[in-house]
């Protein structure tokens, strides 16, 4: 399935902030991870969201690699890697953060075999391709896809992208983590597939998850 994205508000004509999907983000008190993608809801709410891993609770500051702090933590869900279930972590954007690309055109689960690619904080640009997606409707922290593509730390967060019907960058998810081989060598990335990741923001979020959609350009 293949959704359109929703017009973004447009951005102020003062920001000092430059965001894309990809961008370094790093959280007061913590480590950093990789901008995901950017979102909107019900209250027209500027919003950009990474892995649930990546904050360590609500209110937490949010600055890029110039130290501009460009909004705060909103809504948590934590990873709980170790029991496979996966979160997210909602950022409400600052007046002065400006959004200088949303990148995604359309956004929808992938299906095993799909071309993927991520642009994260640490790696940069990997390819792949779709090796498993499974997904939960009545539980969608259980949803996982996995992919031959390198992700490692600091690219947790990023987005994993595809085509869309239109031929535009089709936003499918977010970078978690990896799988290890049993020689301690890396094996596949794992991934939060989108539209069980809209699913939990929606359902678990009574403030921010009202209409919550991923925005595009």
């Amino acid at each position: 399935m293949t959704c359109a994205l929703t017009l973004a508000v447009p951005p102020l004509a003062h920001a000092r902030v430059g965001l894309v999907p990809g961008t370094k983000l790093y959280f007061a008190g913590g480590g950093s991870c990789s901008l995901g993608f950017f979102a909107t809801n019900n209250d027209h709410d500027r919003l950009a969201v990474t892995a649930g891993h990546c904050a360590d609770g609500v209110d937490q500051k949010v600055s890029t690699a110039d130290r501009e702090i460009i909004g705060e933590v909103v809504y948590l869900m934590p990873d709980d890697l170790p029991s496979g279930l996966f979160g997210v972590a909602v950022i409400q954007l600052y007046k002065n953060a400006y959004i200088s690309d949303h990148y995604f055109t359309t956004y929808g689960n992938p299906t095993k075999g799909d071309f993927v690619e991520k642009f994260g904080a640490r790696t940069q640009k990997t390819q792949g391709s779709i090796t498993m997606i499974s997904t939960d409707a009545d539980y969608p922290r259980m949803s996982r896809m996995e992919s031959t593509l390198v992700g490692i730390e600091g690219d947790s967060g990023s987005a994993w992208v595809g085509t869309g019907n239109d031929g535009g960058p089709k936003l499918l998810g977010l970078n978690i983590g990896y799988t290890e081989r049993r020689d301690g060598g890396y094996g596949y990335a794992i991934g939060f597939p989108i539209n069980s990741l809209i699913k939990l923001v929606r359902t678990k979020s009574k403030i921010w998850g009202p209409g919550f959609i991923p925005t595009g350009p």
